[in-house]
């Protein structure tokens, strides 16, 4: 499955919700990116080696691809 995420860093609190991924990690040194990583795993239930980001390592638009074991 595959997702498009816009991240909003430095956010109050992390959730998942519209198509916006709101984390507390600052987007330094790919904090954020393993932020929304776990975020992802933990809102579909998977692990987090099973959640990459595809396209946006350096943007807030991201594409996250979602596999199955």
């Amino acid at each position: 499955m595959r997702l498009t995420i816009r991240v909003i860093p430095n956010a109050r609190q992390e959730k998942l919700s519209a198509g916006k991924a709101y984390v507390k990690a600052k987007p330094v040194g790919g904090e954020a990116n393993l932020a929304v990583i776990a975020l992802v795993a933990k809102q579909y239930n998977v692990h987090k080696s099973d959640v990459r980001i595809l396209r946006g390592k350096t943007s807030r638009m991201k594409v996250i691809e979602i596999t199955s074991r």
